[in-house]
């Protein structure tokens, strides 16, 4: 099952919550509605994430995939710059973008539940208070995650870790 097409036509919807359906896939009519700010597709059956849906709804704050069978999630991510909360838990991705790490306005992550083994390196995640890497099998959490200052929780329970960088002391209020 799929999103009607004339929900595209819906150009002034700002908050789509479709939590809990049958979805398969995401239409393109989808991309029409560029005034969105929080879109929950949590808990369907959404196994592809279009890239093009990243820079298209480049205004979103809040994007709840979780809960689906996605395998991939796009480098395009990096196109939502207005993206705070971006919840992947419950998933079946194997390897986050790159471009996760420069998401300057991204205040809260979780990939909980996943296939992960790494985790990308931070580059300018300067508003990261929360990171839920939780239940997957990552063997290091990065240096660089030093310079995610506003960190207040880490939540990496149920890993495969087998020591802590010391440049997470650099995490502060």
């Amino acid at each position: 099952t799929s999103l009607p097409n004339a929900l595209g036509n819906m150009n002034t919807l700002e908050v789509l919550s479709l939590s809990g359906n049958r979805i398969s896939r995401i239409s393109s009519s989808i991309f029409k509605l560029t005034n969105l700010t929080n879109l929950v597709l949590s808990n369907n059956s959404i196994n592809s994430f279009p890239y093009k849906l990243c820079e298209a709804l480049n205004k979103l704050v809040i994007l709840n995939i979780a809960s689906n069978q996605l395998s991939r999630f796009p480098e395009s991510i990096s196109h939502m710059q207005e993206l705070q909360i971006l919840n992947l838990s419950y998933n079946m991705i194997s390897i986050l973008p790159d471009t996760i790490g420069i998401m300057s306005q991204l205040k809260y992550l979780n990939v909980e539940k996943n296939h992960l083994s790494v985790f990308p390196e931070f580059h300018h995640c300067p508003s990261l208070k929360k990171l839920n890497i939780s239940k997957n099998n990552i063997k290091y959490i990065p240096q660089s995650i030093g310079i995610c200052r506003k960190l207040k929780i880490l939540n990496a329970a149920r890993n495969n870790l087998s020591s802590i960088p010391n440049s997470i002391t650099s995490c502060k209020k």
